[in-house]
C-alpha cells in the first residue's frame, strides 16, 4: 500500500489517501471506504414470485398481467426487470420496486378477481458498489470460463 497526501496546500490537518499496489486491493479499498462513509441510495434488487391461488392449474394469464405491470414500470424508467422460469428479478429505487409489487397485487385482486395471492420476495441492498442484474450474471459467467 502507498499513502499519498490528498492536498499539500490545505491549511487543515493532512488527509492521506491509500493507493493499493495490486488491482484486487483497489476494489477492496474502494468498497471499504464506501462502507465506512457510504450511505444507502435506496437501490434494491429483488427476486419476486407471485402465485395467485384458486385460479386452477395454469396461472399464465395472471402471471402475464403481473409482467405487464412490471414492464410498464420498466418502460417508464422506474425499474429494470428480467422474467425467469419461476419469477422475475426486479431492480430500482425501493419505492418504485415496491410500488410495482403493490400494483401487481392490485391488478390481480381488483381487475382479475383473484381472491388470494401468495408472493415470495428475496431482496438485496448494498452500499459498497452499484451492480446491475446483467453484471451479476456476467460475473458468474466469467467465473465459469476459468
Amino acid at each position: 500500500l502507498k499513502l499519498f497526501r490528498a492536498s499539500k496546500s490545505s491549511p487543515s490537518p493532512p488527509t492521506f489517501l491509500i493507493q493499493p499496489e495490486r488491482p484486487m486491493l483497489r476494489g477492496a479499498v474502494r468498497r471499504l471506504a464506501a462502507v465506512a462513509g457510504g450511505k444507502w441510495d435506496g437501490q434494491v434488487m429483488i427476486d419476486l414470485c407471485v402465485v395467485p391461488l384458486g385460479c386452477g392449474v395454469s396461472v399464465r394469464k395472471e402471471v402475464t398481467e403481473v409482467e405487464k405491470v412490471l414492464r410498464r414500470y420498466e418502460a417508464e424508467g422506474k425499474i429494470a426487470c428480467r422474467l425467469h422460469a419461476y419469477g422475475t428479478n426486479v431492480s430500482g429505487k425501493w419505492d418504485d420496486v415496491m410500488g410495482a409489487v403493490r400494483e401487481a397485487h392490485e391488478v390481480l385482486h381488483n381487475d382479475l378477481g383473484v381472491v388470494r395471492i401468495t408472493s415470495s420476495l428475496r431482496m438485496g441492498t448494498r452500499i459498497d458498489k452499484t451492480q446491475t442484474m446483467d453484471e451479476k450474471v456476467a460475473a458468474v459467467e466469467e467465473g465459469l470460463k476459468r
